[in-house]
This record gives structure tokens, sequence and C-alpha cells, in this order.
């Protein structure tokens, strides 16, 4: 056996005669063609924590992105603005419920976003 596989001369009783033999051959499993390929995956993620404060409260977002070539932070109030591709900032007083984006552009000419959305909370 190799690797846990039967390989080389298989051999059994047959019935009293003398031992029949039988070759198996163990192979590479079929790649069909297949190269091997590592994409280039871009990602981009916005966060805030804490993700529900108190009407008039405030909340941290925080953001990051990989394999992409730009970012820009915005928030649907219109009080939260950036461009970078990694970062945190602390929001003004909330008045209620507000979405941060972050919009990224990749490497191959397309755009990515996420979003969050801040609640109020009682």
């Amino acid at each position: 056996s190799w690797a846990g596989y039967p390989a080389g001369a298989a051999q059994s009783s047959g019935g009293g005669g003398a031992p029949a033999q039988q070759n198996v051959s163990v192979g590479a499993p079929d790649s069909q063609g297949q190269a091997y390929s590592n994409p280039i995956v871009p990602q981009a993620q916005i966060w805030a924590q804490p993700p529900s404060v108190s009407l008039g409260g405030r909340t941290t977002v925080f953001w990051t992105s990989s394999n992409v070539t730009s970012c820009t932070e915005s928030s649907s109030d219109g009080n939260f603005s950036g461009s970078s591709t990694s970062g945190g900032a602390s929001t003004v007083a909330l008045s209620g419920p507000v979405t941060f984006t972050i919009q990224c552009g990749t490497l191959d000419g397309k755009t990515i976003s996420d979003s969050a959305t801040v609640t109020i909370g009682i």
C-alpha cells in the first residue's frame, strides 16, 4: 500500500490453486486540464462599534480593504466622508439611523462596496 491506497500486485487465493495476481496502479488525480490559479479577490468592509446608540450618541466607524486601487467612505446623513483604504473615525452625534458606505475601485476597473447601518436604540 502507498499513502493508505493499495498499490503493486494484489494476490488472492483462487480456491486451492496457485495464487492469482492482479496489477493495480495508483496515479495522481485527474486535473481535467485546469491550470492552478490564485485569483486576486478584492475586498472591502465597513462596520460601526457600537452598532446601536441612543439618540444623540456617537459611534466609531472602521473600514478596511484589500486588492483595491482606492476607496471612498460616506454616510447617508452627509456628516461623514473619507478617502482611504483603511481606517477609523468617530461620528458626530446621531439624530437617527445612519448608513455608512465604503466604495472601492478594483484592480480590473470594477467597483465593490459594503455598508453598515447604525441604529438608534431606546
